[in-house]
């Protein structure tokens, strides 16, 4: 393996930083561990070699350079949906695995989650009902209940997801800002719509849930992060709450961060207990069938009823949520972890937890 006691932030624009990133490198760098910036495609496989950015403690910033291919990896790499660069990403990520321990593998669709976590009996009744979007289901939802949401199975920022509605015999289609896209008397012209509109290969039905606070949506997000190979911690939590007029809560569509909701802290406060009870059982579960993780960022909503839900699980989350609701201790051990998890790792003198077998999924 090269270039041991090196981490390379693996992204798809090398340009881009942000704070969360450029804490790590310095908790990292104060280690003595080498920190560089890379994209799948800058890799010389011939070589062995990439090109970057690499971290300078003392200048606390980041200089063009060409570097060894780093021993870990951290993959913080966004693919753009439908982009043709794609498909070359994804073939130079698996030849780079080749080289370098991943500290976490990118989860593969929600598709592929929800599947998995429906498996254990202590989460899946906070799944809601999901199938793959398919003219039956859609039928077949649309009946149960008259108000359902479709997503894609890849992808973030609540691209992509619609809200459809039947209600007096007419059927109505809603993008996340509830700008009315289409109405249809008809299911099979609607479905023929979607399939022919919509960017995405394959999507995910579910029944609509009313998450939502004096009339904005919200939800809260809990990030899982890796303490030692075995042992997860939450790193830290927070409510998101969307814009009024929008039927999503996440920051890129206009929400806003808070670390409570006081004016209902009963319910609230007992919707935070049973999450603080699922969120650790969650990775644990995924690792079973996908592994390595490091990190996951899990959204839960609270319906009318006060029943809690697991919306989404994403194995690359954002950190501007608990880094805003979080104190200083904490969050130095948040930037610390990946610095923490490298040495355990060099330590036991093992290729890290990519080494281990992957289960199938059955």
């Amino acid at each position: 393996m090269t270039g041991m006691g090196s981490l390379g932030i693996l992204q798809w624009n090398t340009e881009k930083t942000d704070y969360y990133t450029d804490q790590v490198a310095k908790h990292c760098a104060s280690s003595g561990i080498q920190v560089v910036r890379l994209s799948p495609l800058s890799c010389n496989f011939r070589t062995l070699t990439a090109t970057g950015l690499r971290y300078d403690l003392s200048a606390g910033q980041w200089t063009k350079a060409v570097f060894p291919v780093p021993a870990f990896i951290y993959d913080r790499c966004f693919y753009p949906p439908g982009s043709k660069e794609n498909k070359r990403v994804s073939e130079a990520a698996e030849q780079l695995k080749k080289h370098s321990v991943f500290l976490g593998s990118g989860l593969p669709n929600k598709w592929a989650v929800y599947r998995w976590l429906r498996k254990d009996s202590h989460i899946a009744g906070f799944l809601p009902p999901t199938q793959l979007l398919e003219e039956e289901a859609f039928s077949a939802y649309l009946n149960a209940f008259g108000t359902v949401v479709i997503k894609p199975v890849s992808g973030s920022g609540g691209d992509g997801f619609h809200v459809i509605r039947l209600k007096d015999f007419t059927i109505s289609l809603y993008n996340k800002n509830k700008e009315l896209l289409l109405a249809e008397n008809s299911r099979e012209t609607l479905y023929k719509f979607l399939k022919s509109s919509l960017p995405a290969s394959k999507y995910i039905i579910q029944p609509f849930l009313k998450l939502q606070l004096n009339g904005r949506p919200f939800d809260l997000r809990v990030v899982m992060q890796k303490e030692s190979p075995e042992h997860w911690y939450e790193a830290g939590k927070g409510y998101r709450v969307g814009r009024k007029n929008s039927y999503v809560s996440n920051l890129r569509a206009g929400g806003r961060i808070s670390s409570s909701l006081n004016h209902h802290s009963g319910q609230y406060k007992q919707a935070e207990k049973t999450a603080e009870k699922i969120s650790p059982l969650i990775p644990v579960v995924l690792e079973k069938y996908h592994q390595p993780l490091f990190e996951l960022g899990i959204d839960y909503g609270l319906d009318s009823h006060g029943k809690l839900w697991i919306i989404e699980v994403n194995s690359k989350p954002g950190y501007e949520t608990v880094l805003k609701t979080t104190d200083v201790a904490r969050k130095n051990l948040i930037f610390s972890r990946p610095a923490s998890l490298i040495r355990q790792l060099e330590q036991l003198r093992i290729k890290g937890p990519a080494a281990k077998a992957q289960p199938e999924d059955k």
